[in-house]
C-alpha cells in the first residue's frame, strides 16, 4: 500500500512540475512520458539559453573550447550531443599550421638536451620502425631530428636492432647531449640493457592505457595549443594524418591507426618524449601537489599534512609532533619518530640517514647478478609471455617424444620383418 501510495503522490506532483514548467516555460523542450520529466536541448540552441554571461562572453568561452579540445569531445560537453568513443586526434589543416619553414633540425654539438621517442617493429612486412628526437626552446617542444626505417613491403627481412637502430642512436649520443630515449620494453629489453652501459639513459613506456593515456593526451595539449614546432618534411607532415584518438572516459585519449595501412609510429615515438621534453624544459617536471583536502581528508588542514623528504609525495599526520624533542630524547629514541615527528626528520636529514639508506639500497641492488636469460625470462613472466612460451615448448618435446617413439616401433618391426 506505501508504494501505491507514494506512486500516486510522486504522479500528482510530476504532473504539477510539468504544468508549471509548461505554463511558465511553453517553447522549452521539456517532455513527459509516463512518470518520466524530461529536459533536452542540443547544439547551438543549448548554448544561447543555458549559457550565465552575456553573448559576447558565451561567443568567447565557447571558440577558446573549441580551439583546445577535441571535437567529439567539444560536441559532447558543449552541445550535449552522443558521439562516438573514437574520433580524428587532430585535423590535418591544425597540424600542417605546426610547420614553420625556418626551422631547420638541430644541428650536432650544441649541447642542448636531446629526449628521443622509439616506437619499434623489427618484424618483415611490418609496421615501420620510429626514432624521433625533442629540445625545448623558446617555449616550444622543437623536432631535432628523426628517422624512419620503412616496413611493409620494403623490409622483406626481420630488422635487426643491433644493426640498425642501436649503433644510430650511439652515434647520436656521439654528438648530442641526450637525456633519455624512450621506448616500448617488448621489442628493446636488450638493446636498452646494452645502451645503459654505455652510459644512455633509457626509459621503459609500457603500451598501455595507463601509461600512454597520459603521454598521448598531453601530446595533443601541446600541438593543439600551438607548442609544438615540425621543420618542413614530408614525413612530418603526414604522421598524425592516419591517427585516430580513443577516449578512455577520465579525460585521457589513447593514440591508435584510424584503419587501414595508416602509419602512425611517428606519431607514437614522439608520444613517448615529447611529454617529458615539455615538462623538463619549461622546468614543470618536480612540481608536487597537496592532496584534495576537500574530498579525501574531510576537515582535514593543509597543516595536517607533511612531505616526505625526496620530495615525491605527502603523508598525513595531523596528529605528529611540532616541537624540538625535550633533552635526553634523539631520533633513536623517539617514540613518534614512525608518526611524522618533525623533530626526527630534522635530526635524520641533519645526520644524513635518508642519504645513507639510498646508498645501502643502491649497494643491496648492485650484488644482485643476473644474466641477459635470466632478465629475458623475468620480463616474459612480467608479460605473461613465458607461460605461452612454455607451454608451446611442452607441445613440441611431446611431439618429439611421440615421433621418436613412432620411429622406435617402425624399425623393431621392419626388423623382425626381415628376420621372418
Amino acid at each position: 500500500m506505501r508504494s501505491l501510495a507514494f506512486a500516486r503522490r510522486w504522479t500528482r506532483v510530476s504532473r504539477g512540475t510539468y504544468s508549471e514548467i509548461s505554463r511558465r516555460r511553453e517553447n522549452w523542450p521539456v517532455t513527459q512520458i509516463g512518470g518520466l520529466l524530461l529536459f533536452h536541448i542540443a547544439g547551438t540552441e543549448a548554448q544561447e539559453r543555458c549559457f550565465r554571461g552575456t553573448p559576447e562572453e558565451a561567443n568567447i568561452y565557447y571558440q577558446d573550447q573549441r580551439s583546445t579540445l577535441r571535437e567529439n569531445t567539444y560536441k559532447r560537453l558543449h552541445e550535449n550531443v552522443r558521439t562516438a568513443a573514437i574520433g580524428t586526434f587532430i585535423d590535418q589543416e591544425a597540424w600542417e599550421q605546426l610547420i614553420d619553414s625556418n626551422h631547420q633540425p638541430l644541428p650536432p654539438g650544441t649541447g642542448t638536451p636531446v629526449y628521443i621517442g622509439l616506437d619499434l617493429a623489427v618484424a618483415a612486412g611490418g609496421d615501420n620502425c620510429a626514432l624521433i628526437g625533442t629540445y625545448y626552446d623558446e617555449g616550444r617542444v622543437k623536432i631535432a631530428f628523426h628517422k624512419v626505417w620503412k616496413g611493409g613491403r620494403f623490409r622483406i627481412k626481420k630488422l635487426k636492432l643491433s644493426e640498425t637502430v642501436e649503433p644510430y642512436i650511439r652515434r647520436l649520443a656521439e654528438g648530442y647531449n641526450i637525456k633519455g630515449v624512450y621506448f616500448d620494453p617488448w621489442q628493446a629489453l636488450h638493446m636498452a640493457e646494452r645502451l645503459q652501459k654505455t652510459g644512455i639513459h633509457c626509459i621503459e613506456i609500457k603500451q598501455t592505457h595507463a601509461s600512454r593515456g597520459p603521454k598521448d593526451t598531453a601530446l595533443y595539449d601541446i600541438a593543439s595549443h600551438g607548442r609544438l614546432m615540425l621543420y618542413d618534411d614530408e614525413e612530418l607532415k603526414m604522421m598524425a594524418a592516419g591517427a585516430s584518438a580513443k577516449e578512455l572516459g577520465n579525460g585521457l585519449i589513447y593514440l591508435q591507426k584510424s584503419g587501414g595501412r595508416s602509419k602512425i609510429d611517428l606519431l607514437i615515438a614522439l608520444s613517448n618524449c615529447a611529454d617529458d621534453c615539455n615538462l623538463q624544459g619549461s622546468g614543470y617536471s618536480n612540481v608536487t601537489t597537496l592532496p584534495n583536502v576537500f574530498y579525501d581528508y574531510e576537515g582535514a588542514k593543509f597543516d595536517d599534512f607533511i612531505q616526505y623528504p625526496d620530495g615525491k609525495g605527502w603523508a598525513y599526520a595531523p596528529d605528529r609532533n611540532r616541537n624540538m624533542h625535550p633533552p635526553g630524547v634523539t631520533w633513536r629514541t623517539c617514540k613518534k619518530r614512525n608518526a611524522g615527528c618533525e623533530a626526527c626528520i630534522t635530526e635524520m636529514e641533519i645526520e644524513g640517514v635518508y642519504k645513507q639508506d639510498e646508498l645501502d639500497a643502491l649497494r643491496i641492488t648492485s650484488y644482485i647478478r643476473t644474466t641477459e636469460d635470466e632478465q629475458r625470462k623475468d620480463f616474459l613472466i612480467r608479460t605473461g609471455r613465458f607461460y605461452k612460451d612454455r607451454e608451446q615448448e611442452v607441445r613440441e618435446n611431446e611431439l618429439q617424444d611421440s615421433r621418436i617413439k613412432l620411429r622406435k616401433h617402425f624399425n623393431q618391426w621392419q626388423r623382425r620383418r626381415m628376420e621372418g
